[in-house]
């Protein structure tokens, strides 16, 4: 087996475990969605894989979330979790990921833009979905689970950025 092939099966459900860690870390807000580190460890989880690796990651998150173990925000699990509320940023955590890890051996400018494509998906399919399971128009989706977010995610995004530039200048991360 190559290298990179075991590194890849390393890397991979350790960042399914990291995703599951920062999720499940939340502090209750007013709006519904609880604010927690997710977005941070799925940008991370990009930056790191790539895009194939990043998304089988966090398949493997929402997977294990799914069959009911406790990875979700609030220690919560099962399918009704991506059937409630939040399913829809949970579901578009797949899209983030992998955007985010499109050019991760390319420019920084490239991943960024990459990575802010892939949370504008992550938003309007947690607006789609919320505005839905609300029955609210997706304008009052978007001001509930959206707009009291973007400035933590651009933070996550920022603070992802910045643990994979560190990462890089040691010797076991230098495609990151």
């Amino acid at each position: 087996m190559r290298k990179t092939n075991i590194i890849s099966l390393t890397l991979i459900p350790l960042m399914s475990a990291v995703t599951a860690i920062c999720s499940v870390i939340a502090i209750p807000s007013p709006f519904g969605v609880p604010f927690t580190l997710q977005t941070f460890a799925v940008i991370l989880t990009g930056l790191i894989l790539g895009t194939k690796n990043a998304a089988a990651a966090i398949l493997i998150y929402l997977a294990l979330g799914a069959v009911g173990l406790p990875v979700f925000s609030g220690f919560t699990g099962g399918i009704g979790s991506l059937a409630g509320i939040t399913g829809g940023f949970l579901i578009g955590f797949i899209p983030l990921a992998a955007l985010s890890g499109v050019h991760f051996n390319k420019r920084k400018q490239l991943r960024f833009i990459t990575s802010a494509a892939g949370l504008a998906i992550c938003h309007l399919t947690g607006c789609l979905w919320m505005s839905h399971i609300l029955d609210v128009s997706l304008q009052k989706a978007f001001l509930l689970g959206s707009l009291p977010y973007i400035i933590k995610d651009v933070l996550s995004a920022a603070g992802a950025f910045a643990v994979c530039s560190a990462l890089r200048k040691t010797s076991i991360m230098h495609k990151c």
